[in-house]
């Protein structure tokens, strides 16, 4: 029987950890907005897919630039108040997006534009 062979300064690699699993990204949706009355709400309903675990509902005039609703803006199905557009009834164009999240990172929805029609 042979001697085993010993070779100086090699150490076998050790065993990999096990890696977690990967979570994709959710792909955010949502629908239920139509042309709304200004100073009534509007009731999104979030679509999205890959089981996001957070939302946040964002509003603009100009589908540009982005602000955050502040009354059930992180619900997943929010009622949301038209009033934050700030146009004091009389209307104008709106626009609406969602970022839906979860482990594996955000997703931002296409922005949906609608009318806010005057009130009175």
């Amino acid at each position: 029987m042979a001697a085993p062979r010993y070779f100086m300064g090699l150490i076998p690699a050790p065993a990999p950890f096990p890696q977690p699993a990967t979570v994709a990204a959710p792909v955010a949706s949502f629908s239920g907005i139509l042309d709304v009355v200004d100073g009534s709400t509007i009731s999104p309903t979030d679509t999205s897919t890959g089981t996001p675990t957070s939302w946040q509902w964002q509003r603009s005039t100009d589908n540009a630039v982005w602000t955050n609703f502040t009354t059930n803006g992180t619900q997943q199905n929010p009622t949301l108040d038209t009033t934050e557009y700030g146009y004091g009834g009389t209307g104008g164009p709106a626009y609406i997006r969602l970022i839906a999240t979860n482990a594996g990172g955000p997703n931002t929805s296409e922005s949906t534009a609608f009318t806010l029609i005057e009130n009175g």
